[in-house]
This record gives C-alpha cells, structure tokens and sequence, in this order.
C-alpha cells in the first residue's frame, strides 16, 4: 500500500455541499491499491460521549494509471458532520483516515475527526439552466464581416466588422446548433481589439450605435439566443476618463486611487526604455491596472452593469484577465449581479485550474483550457488514450460537480492558434476534437469561422476576417453534435466511466445521469481497429462496421437499458 497517494481536503472541491441536504466526498489513492472505500460520518453535535456513524460504500469514479477516484455522495438532513475513510487495502490491511493522518482504529473523539463545521444556506451552486446548454458562437468584432453589409471605416477600424453583421447572421449561427453569442469587447478604445476601453458605457462607434446593439440583443432573444459579453475590468486604455485626468493632474487627481503602483510623475506613453511608472496588464503602457477595491471603481462598474444587464438585457459576462483581479471584487460583483438578474452568467478568463474562482468569487465557471490542452495532446502525433484519461480525471476532480455545467469547453479562442492548424490540418482529427467538446461537460465555445475550416498560426490569420461563400466543412458535424446534447441531457450532466482506454488512440466512455446514457467511442490511431460496443441504437458514427471502428472514426450510441 501507498499511504502518500492517499488524498483528501475538507472544505475543498473534494468535500463540498452542491445543494441543501446533500454531501459529496472525493478521496484519491494509488491505482490498483483499495479494494473497497467507505465514507463513515455522523452527527458532530451529537448528544452522547460517542458520535454514532452511519457508513456509505465510495463509488470509484477513475482509475487511471497513476490513481483511482472514489466519491459518496450522501443525503442528510445534517447540518454539520464529522467524518473519516475506513480504507480495505487488496493486500487485506485495513485502516482508518481522518484528521490527516492513518490509523488502526476509528477514534472516539469527534475533534479528531475530520470535518465539515456547517452547512450554510449560501454554500452551493447552480449553474444557469440556459449555460449548462449553451453552445456559443464567439465573435471577434471588427474581424465578422457578412454579405451585403458594408465594412466600417471609422476611427480604430481594421477588418470593418459591425453589430449590423452580425444581426444579419444570426439565422446562420442558429443553423450551426449554435444557441448563445459570447462578444469579444464592443466598448468604445483605441485598438482593433478593444482590451483598452475608453468608455464602458458605450459602445466603440466603428461597431455601430447603442440602437444597433439593442436590435442585436432583441433579435438574438427573439430566437432564444443568449448573448454575453467581455467584460475587461482588469485594466482600461490610456483615454479611459479617470486616466487621463491622473495624467493631467497627477497627485491632485481625485482618481489616484483607481490605480495600481503610481509613481509620480506619471507619463504615458513612458520614456523609451522605460517601464511605465504605473501598473499595467503585462508590461503594455497603453492598459493602466485598475483598483477593483476602491470603492470608487467599484461603484462605476455596478453602472456599467446596470447600463448592460439592466437596461440591454445582456445575459452575463465573460470576464478578461479575471485571475488577477481582486478576489473579493469578484465576490461584490457576482452578489451585485446575480440580485440585478439571477439568470445572468459570470465566467472568468483563467488559463488554469479555476477552482479558487469558482469555490471562493462567486464565478458561475470558466474558459476551459485545460480541456482544450487535453484534447489537443491526445490527437496530437502520439497522442495515448490512457493520457487523455489521466487528464479527463484531473477535469472532473477539480472542482465540484455543481460547476461542471458553467466550464466553458473551447478549440480555439482569439488567443490562440485555430485549432485546425495544430491538428495539420487534418479534418478527421478536427472532426474527434468536435466529438470530444460536445460529449463533455458543460457549454461548448466555437470560434467565428472554425465551421468553415479556417486556420491560423499568428494573430493576424486567427483573427482573420469572416468569410462567407463555398463549403461551411463542418456544418453538419456540428449541427448534429448540438442537436444530441439538446436530446441526451447526460451528455452536459457529471456521469463519467472509462469503457475503454489504452496506450494507443482508442478512447469510449459512457455520459450517464439524466435521461438516457451515451456511449462514445473514438479512433485517433491511424489504423482501423476493433471495437465491442456496448448494444445499442447508433446515434451518429463515422467509420465503423462490422466491429471496426475506421482510422480517425467515431462511434455514439444510445446503450440498451
């Protein structure tokens, strides 16, 4: 046995309350050591010398080659609860784990237990109904052009996108599967991109007018599209109002306060050479750090979110940079915004493990770029099904359940290369991709474009114009992909078991948990090979026959109860 495998942390994503009455547990061991896990708790204001302790057998959600999962959930009207783990090891040993160590015996001392102090009626989550079931189309706007609209050629204008564009496209994206729009920014800044925004409460002329955008939102509803947009708080552009009077002003500015590390005289842009004598996003001069604990900024962006979810109805936000904002502007503007609109997302832009951000600041989830590194190293050349595994256990355990329907699972974003080039672009290995995003939990994020097979290594190919005109590559994939999560709710839901994994391409797992399970089973091999599907009604495949599952084929299928 392997004590130092053996893991567990209260009050974490591993022993958490996803709603009133309910308890779930997580322990993690080495792979191959336990032959049975209990989850042993009881009452820790019970009223006798000895806490009385009822016993659930732990479910083993992974096993992977490093380490296998175990999980009870248990339902109680407790609001407080000791506990430990009673551990039969396949060797025959048998101990006990509570209070961060191992013993022989199950201690009589209830302080000695591990322990969850309180159930609160403000613990747990739940995710927007529409969220878990959003499939977004992410627009880059200066960069979405459509047919008979002419391009802008205002100010900071690049490609010429506008919001009249993409009012006209919305039949188009509806008919991708696509049910939600997640804008990249469309507040008045300087650049193309619009990361440095001079005002919050307007949008940038070259998209168009607050009267474009309120048609947008109307129509997009009108068709039971959501639309959320990018929230970039972290910083603002060098002409956002309070800047530019600290410019002018310099100590006497009353909006000293609104930023990070000054150092008088402030200078933008900074002598050459020279860092600037101010905070930034990164070293950029031209993105000035914001304080999001003055209660001053504060107060602006409770504006800006009254102007936008209140009075436009927008559906949340995504929120850039959110990992280096303040944890408990977070926590204020989450409260602020779920009593302005209950229904209204919160997702945060961190390209890690987003725990903290979910459990701790009030995010309804996050992008998902641990799925997307997944994904990208099992199709990669050498790829191994037993890796994708080991990873697809990481994204399950990594947080509570209760948020898996808010984890944004995405290919390509505006950050990065199309994910069709980092597959060479080969359109089978783009195809498994797809499977993957739609099979697992949570919304799916498609890129403008990626339907159409478009690449890019560097900035100026992935945020190339929209195209239009010849063969949308992807349409009917994806279509079909949407169409099964809408059927089959298991498919956004937390039920996960490994059918089958390997060193090699092969990879089936079944989605269980509300309504009817589906069994997914993917070759990224480059040989046909042999499959046992479970039996079954096949929903959608590629390359399969007769028990042999094509090179770069795909296989889902409604099992037989």
């Amino acid at each position: 046995m392997d004590l130092s495998s053996i893991l567990h942390r209260s009050l974490s994503e591993m022993a958490y309350s996803p709603r009133p009455g309910h308890f779930a547990f997580r322990l993690r061991a080495k792979a191959g050591d336990l032959k049975e896990a209990y989850f042993l708790y009881g009452d820790t204001a019970y009223p006798a010398p000895v806490v009385k302790m009822e016993r659930a057998k732990m479910e083993k959600t992974f096993a992977t080659r490093l380490y296998d999962y175990f999980e009870a959930e248990v339902s109680t009207p407790l609001v407080r609860l000791v506990y430990a783990f009673e551990l039969l090891f396949k060797d025959g040993g048998r101990i006990y784990y509570y209070g961060e160590g191992f013993h022989e015996e199950l201690s009589t001392e209830r302080n000695d237990l591990f322990k969850f102090p309180y159930r609160f009626r403000s613990l747990g989550h739940e995710t927007p109904k529409w969220l878990s079931e959003a499939v977004f189309y992410n627009i880059f706007p200066d960069s979405f052009l459509a047919p008979g609209v002419e391009p802008s050629n205002k100010r900071n204008a690049h490609h010429g996108g506008t919001l009249l564009a993409i009012e006209q496209s919305l039949d188009y994206i509806l008919s991708l599967g696509c049910n939600a729009i997640y804008l990249n920014p469309i507040f008045k800044a300087m650049s193309y991109h619009r990361y440095d925004t001079e005002d919050y409460l307007q949008i940038d002329p070259s998209f168009g007018s607050e009267e474009d955008f309120a048609r947008l939102v109307g129509k997009a509803h009108a068709r039971g599209m959501h639309i959320i947009l990018d929230g970039v708080f972290n910083h603002c552009g060098p002409s956002f109002f309070a800047f530019v009077d600290l410019l002018e002003r310099q100590e006497a500015s009353p909006y000293r306060d609104w930023f990070y590390s000054l150092s008088f005289p402030v200078k933008y842009p900074p002598e050459k050479g020279k860092r600037p004598s101010y905070a930034t996003f990164g070293y950029e001069a031209h993105m000035p750090k914001l304080d999001l604990d003055s209660e001053e900024v504060r107060a602006y962006f409770l504006k800006v979110m009254a102007k936008w979810v209140g009075e436009f109805k927008v559906d949340g936000f995504r929120m850039d940079t959110a990992d280096e904002c303040s944890p408990s502007f977070w926590r204020f503007f989450s409260s602020a915004l779920k009593k302005l609109n209950p229904e209204a997302c919160l997702l945060a832009e961190t390209w890690q493990n987003p725990r903290p951000m979910l459990l701790e600041e009030g995010f309804d989830g996050a992008m998902d770029y641990d799925f997307r590194r997944a994904v990208l190293a099992y199709l990669s050349p050498g790829g191994k099904s037993d890796d994708l595994l080991e990873r697809t256990a990481y994204l399950f355990n990594r947080i509570p359940s209760a948020y898996y329907g808010g984890m944004l699972s995405l290919l390509s974003t505006h950050d990065v290369p199309r994910f069709l080039t980092l597959m060479g672009e080969d359109e089978g290995r783009m195809q498994l991709a797809y499977v993957l995003q739609f099979t697992y939990p949570g919304p799916v994020n498609l890129l403008y474009g990626d339907e159409r097979g478009f690449t890019g290594l560097h900035e100026n190919e992935y945020r190339r114009p929209m195209e239009w005109g010849g063969e949308v590559k992807f349409k009917e994939l994806l279509h079909s992909l949407s169409s099964l999560r809408k059927a089959y709710p298991s498919l956004r839901g937390k039920g996960f078991k490994a059918l089958h994994s390997e060193s090699g391409g092969l990879f089936a797992y079944l989605r269980s948990g509300e309504g009817k399970a589906v069994a997914v089973y993917l070759n990224a091999s480059e040989e046909s090979r042999t499959v046992e599907p479970l039996p079954g009604k096949v929903l959608l495949s590629k390359g399969y026959a007769e028990g042999k599952l094509a090179s770069k084929g795909y296989l889902l299928l409604e099992p037989v109860e």
